[in-house]
């Protein structure tokens, strides 16, 4: 256990800055305008921390204000700028029109954790501007992802999916995702002998999900 919690602790020391994550980039891709970069929260700019929360509100507010978690936008941001948190960002090269900054299309925020005694990417977001979806961002995103992963010796990526996020699921699904044994209703399904109601796996409205990184 010792090694392995060294294991994350090397990672997140080495992963100090962006320079050292920038390699599990995509190789610049000539037809497309998207530009994918890396950075930490000590090196995020004002102006891509604003448009991160600005795409997190606009995908997932209402989401949020409907689910068991409620919306509390100063615990959320506290979660997404943490001082361990990770970011790759897709802009638009050239902004949307002529002479305007490079616009956030897309990004994923991740951290290096451990959950349940394996050391873990956990995707604590990914978040594609409508108007960019359909088009194999978030598929190059999460594909970054598991190239971090394996660059630092991480066993699986983890995340969590609210279950009326039916178009989230089904991505995931399609890159192999599956439902994690600490998710709570893989743990209520063994615990059925125990006494437990057979139905409180309904009472939960998110799921955690998981992928080994091979």
């Amino acid at each position: 256990m010792a090694n392995r919690s060294k294991i994350i602790r090397a990672a997140n020391e080495a992963c100090a800055s962006s320079a050292t994550l920038s390699e599990s980039l995509p190789a610049p891709d000539p037809s497309s305008s998207a530009h994918f970069a890396i950075c930490t929260f000590a090196d995020i700019s004002a102006a891509d921390r604003a448009a991160i929360w600005a795409l997190m509100c606009e995908n997932m507010r209402d989401i949020y204000v409907h689910s068991s978690f409620g919306w509390d936008p100063p615990s959320k941001e506290a979660e997404l700028f943490h001082p361990l948190s990770r970011f790759v960002l897709v802009r638009s090269l050239g902004g949307d029109r002529e002479g305007a900054p490079a616009a956030l299309l897309a990004f994923v925020h991740f951290r290096f954790e451990r959950e349940e005694g394996q050391n873990v990417v956990y995707c604590y977001e990914i978040q594609v501007r409508t108007d960019a979806r359909r088009a194999g961002v978030g598929k190059r995103l999460m594909a970054v992802l598991e190239r971090v992963g394996r660059r630092w010796r991480m066993q699986k990526i983890m995340l969590t999916v609210f279950k009326v996020n039916s178009s989230a699921r089904g991505f995931y699904a399609a890159l192999g995702f599956e439902v994690d044994e600490t998710s709570p209703e893989y743990v209520d399904s063994g615990e059925e002998e125990d006494g437990e109601d057979e139905d409180s796996a309904e009472n939960y409205d998110y799921e955690i999900l998981s992928k080994p990184i091979q």
